[in-house]
């Protein structure tokens, strides 16, 4: 479920429209086969009438003993809800989120604007670590460079003020000559 304007965001169990003050943007459902029947008929009432503008199934089904996956899609219309018109690649676009939503190979796979795969969730969360860890490491040199550059700088005060002391102590001792 996508769902914008939310002021807190909870564990629902049900998300009731009506006390919370906004409705989904966009509903994602993935039938099983104790699902199904309420899935792709009940809910599809449901959500209409509730004012749902963009619901989705990812249909699990079997063809000639195959198992398989199709799409179904339905935008809310003034007359109720109709069916979404895949694309050539028989991509759903849902426009909420500015992604498509395609099968490949029997998985369901989210592309960019352009069309681009994103990646699947294992791969992103990857992704994301390493670009977490890449960014805490970078801190991590930057802050050892400033220690370092702090120290540098101490040592050559330090440095300079034992000069200017020298400095003195040879003053004196030449006017004491």
């Amino acid at each position: 479920m996508v769902i914008f304007g939310v002021k807190e965001r909870k564990d629902w169990g049900t998300f009731r429209v009506a006390e919370e003050g906004v409705r989904p943007a966009l509903i994602v459902e993935i039938t099983s086969p104790e699902t199904r029947g309420h899935d792709v008929i009940t809910k599809v009432d449901h959500y209409e009438l509730a004012g749902v503008p963009l619901y989705v199934i990812v249909d699990a089904v079997e063809r000639r003993g195959q198992p398989g996956v199709r799409l179904i899609g339905y935008r809310l219309t003034p007359q109720g809800y109709q069916a979404l018109a895949p694309d050539e690649q028989g991509r759903l676009w849902l426009a909420p989120v500015r992604v498509w939503l395609g099968v490949r190979d029997g998985d369901i796979i989210c592309y960019d604007e352009a069309g681009n795969p994103l990646g699947d969730h294992l791969a992103l969360a990857q992704a994301l670590k390493e670009e977490e860890r890449a960014r805490r490491d970078a801190e991590a040199r930057a802050a050892e460079e400033e220690r370092a550059r702090r120290d540098a700088e101490a040592r050559a005060a330090e440095a300079e003020a034992r000069v200017r002391e020298l400095e003195a102590l040879l003053q004196r001792m030449q006017q004491g000559q």
